[in-house]
């Protein structure tokens, strides 16, 4: 008795059943995994881009770097 209480009460959490998954169609599970599927594609396309941000400013430090170990490496020798 407690346990259909606690079922009926609104905003409580309940486990999915299998009629309930069995009653879900396919096309409504196949546009929640081609949503799902659209989101991770985006964020890896976001982090590719943020990766190739970031490996074009340590290219750019890494090339000021050399820059200035000449000069010092020129400095030192003189």
């Amino acid at each position: 008795m407690k346990k259909e209480l606690t079922q009926s009460l609104p905003g409580t959490p309940r486990q999915p059943t299998e009629v309930d998954l069995e009653n879900e169609s396919d096309s409504t599970a196949g546009a929640k995994v081609e949503a799902e599927s659209s989101r991770l594609l985006h964020e890896v396309m976001v982090h590719q881009v943020e990766l190739e941000m970031q490996n074009e400013e340590l290219r750019e430090t890494r090339a000021t770097l050399e820059l200035h170990a000449g000069h010092f490496t020129e400095l030192y020798d003189f």
